[in-house]
């Protein structure tokens, strides 16, 4: 009985650790890069970790010398568009596995 609780416990506390980066992310708390569409939509509020963890194109864009030595804090990213109905997309010409 005490492995289900401490099973439980765990759980609650896992959801509570992803529920706080949840509200981070939706209220764009401390990002510190923008995102921009390449057809001119608005900029998306974002971090350039997270970005680096969940795509090896952005870590490597990102570890770039060029991006390195830029004063910019945000980058036009062509194959992004911005659409009121469905959100972000991209091209999947350039989208990653």
């Amino acid at each position: 009985m005490g492995d289900d609780i401490d099973s439980r416990k765990s759980k609650l506390e896992r959801v509570d650790f992803l529920s706080d980066h949840v509200t981070a992310f939706k209220e764009a708390i401390y990002t510190d890069f923008i995102l921009k569409p390449g057809d001119n939509g608005p900029g998306i509020p974002t971090h350039k970790a997270v970005l680096a963890v969940k795509s090896k194109v952005f870590r490597n864009m990102l570890d770039s010398d060029e991006c390195k030595g830029s004063p910019e804090k945000s980058m036009t990213i062509p194959d992004l568009s911005y659409t009121k109905s469905s959100g972000v997309s991209l091209s999947s010409s350039t989208a990653e596995p």
